[in-house]
């Protein structure tokens, strides 16, 4: 009897410890204290990115302390993590670094503009667009130092990705479904004749190049398609912030035929001229384009 009385005692013990590891979370307790018996529980998972942000992101924003402005996100997403660099209209400068889950990205910038310091924190919510401009919505606050810097600051705006970069060599425009040599400057100048010639037989492999295309896909941009650029308000040297590489602000030969000797060419700039050059003696820049994707 004294027997079972005592085997009782220690299932009984057995089951309060059981017990008592179950409300405390399991061996060790949820933390000093005295342990309050609650259960911890686990983070809800982000949901896996929906979108990629990667590209050069530009537009309109309004500050609540410096007021209207234009702002660029040049961003690179690897998975879920996102980096990257700020500019905008009035010299600010930033890094960029966060995350994206679903369509909507959480960011931080770290101000790096000379003689200030600081961050922001806004999140952006992106559409889904491979094929034409993707908009990004987004809000921000923060503060910089010293108060010239802009102080304590939020702010609304919506940016624009015109320009996607395939990573194959090629940058696409989504607002006019062309896709341009990502390098503007691969031929160096060239007479036009030579220029049509090169264009014409560029292929996967040339001029950085790994998209697969063959000799014929390419032709020497005409004058509208040239235009594009200048008419949009870009200098030359704004398309190598959104991607392109080596554009000139000078003279690209065109496609464009005045005569049996003479071709245009578009100088690269929002006041853009139009000149005429004879096609086997004068040499301009070359930049090759394809139609679609």
């Amino acid at each position: 009897m004294r027997k079972n009385i005592t085997n009782a005692k220690i299932v009984l013990f057995l089951a309060a410890i059981i017990i008592c590891l179950a409300a405390c979370g399991g061996g060790g307790g949820s933390g000093g204290g005295g342990g309050s018996g609650s259960v911890g529980t686990s983070a809800v998972p982000l949901a896996p990115p929906s979108v990629d942000a990667t590209g050069t992101w530009n537009g309109a924003y309004r500050s609540s302390t410096l007021g209207a402005n234009t702002a660029t996100l040049s961003l690179v997403q690897n998975g879920a993590t996102l980096t990257g660099n700020y500019f905008n209209s009035i010299g600010g400068l930033g890094n960029v670094s966060g995350t994206v889950s679903a369509n909507t990205a959480t960011f931080t910038i770290m101000v790096t503009t000379p003689g200030c310091s600081g961050s922001f924190t806004g999140t952006g919510t992106m559409n889904n667009s491979t094929t034409t401009p993707a908009t990004m919505a987004f809000t921000y606050n923060g503060a910089t130092s010293p108060a010239s810097c802009g102080g304590t600051e939020s702010g609304t705006g919506s940016l624009t990705r015109r320009f996607i970069d395939k990573g194959n060599g090629t940058i696409y425009d989504a607002a006019s479904n062309l896709t341009w040599l990502k390098n503007a400057n691969c031929f160096n100048r060239q007479n036009w004749n030579d220029a049509i010639a090169k264009s014409n037989t560029l292929a996967s492999g040339q001029c950085g190049l790994s998209d697969g295309s063959k000799a014929g896909d390419w032709h020497l941009a005409s004058q509208q398609e040239l235009m594009i650029f200048p008419d949009a308000g870009y200098h030359g040297s704004d398309l190598n912030t959104f991607g392109f590489s080596n554009v000139q602000t000078n003279f690209y030969w065109s496609s464009t035929e005045f005569s049996t000797n003479v071709a245009v060419a578009v100088y690269m700039n929002p006041y853009s001229n139009t000149h005429t050059g004879l096609k086997s003696t004068d040499i301009y820049f070359v930049w090759p384009v394809r139609l679609g994707l």
